[in-house]
């Protein structure tokens, strides 16, 4: 299977040589899952898109640092592409960004969100799991890291779950769009350095919060895989 990794931002060289990229980081999420996984990157942030949506077997929309309601060229590009996808129900599975541009793209609406950032680790309660997920626990725990969230949904589209901070974390669309806001692809250490990073723009006392709960919840990251699996294989 060839997986398309949109990659939705191109990180400074020095945080993607210590951290990977985007399409790296999930490439390290999913190649265990299935040895014959095959990727391809395309710099989507810089306007590279497939010249077709057959190109790749299943999509994967990464997350940025950009908002899914700009209007930037690349952006709008990118939501175009992504409603081919989902006409010709195409596996597409969007993180953060991706799962608010995919929601923006298909009539959803996306806001940054009143209560300032969700970021480290979070607890989602799941509200409707699809049959081909197999059984979901009650709850999950995973890494976040955004202020923007999905507020509607797309027509048609399912809520998966939900957090006290963020009202839609997730949702799907048949059994070929697959979306979350948090981050089974971060690692506690990166989450760690955007904390440290934006200390300033969260505030304070909200990114001592953050860090602690790296400690407090256990991210649950074999489950997280076991969806992705099911998804994709599905």
């Amino acid at each position: 299977m060839i997986i398309g990794l949109l990659e939705a931002e191109t990180l400074d060289l020095s945080v993607s040589a210590r951290f990977g990229s985007y399409g790296d980081m999930f490439a390290r999420l999913l190649q265990p899952l299935d040895a014959g996984f095959q990727f391809r990157y395309y710099a989507t942030e810089q306007g590279q898109l497939p010249a077709a949506a057959g190109e790749c077997d299943a999509y994967v929309v990464t997350g940025s640092r950009h908002n899914a309601y700009d209007s930037d060229p690349w952006i709008e590009s990118l939501k175009s592409f992504i409603r081919t996808l989902h006409q010709e129900k195409r596996k597409c599975l969007g993180i953060c960004f991706g799962h608010q541009v995919i929601a923006e793209a298909l009539g959803g609406e996306v806001r940054k969100s009143p209560k300032g950032w969700g970021v480290g680790a979070a607890t989602f309660s799941v509200d409707s799991c699809p049959e081909w997920l197999g059984d979901c626990p009650q709850t999950f725990n995973v890494l976040v890291s955004h202020q923007d969230q999905v507020e509607a949904l797309p027509e048609a589209a399912i809520r998966f779950a939900h957090s006290e901070f963020c009202p839609n974390g997730g949702y799907f669309l048949g059994n070929h769009i697959f979306c979350l806001q948090g981050h089974p692809e971060f690692t506690g250490d990166y989450v760690r350095f955007l904390i440290d990073k934006r200390r300033e723009r969260i505030g304070l006392q909200e990114a001592e919060h953050a860090l602690s709960t790296l400690s407090r919840l256990t991210v649950e990251t074999p489950v997280l895989q076991n969806w992705l699996d099911r998804f994709l294989h599905m």
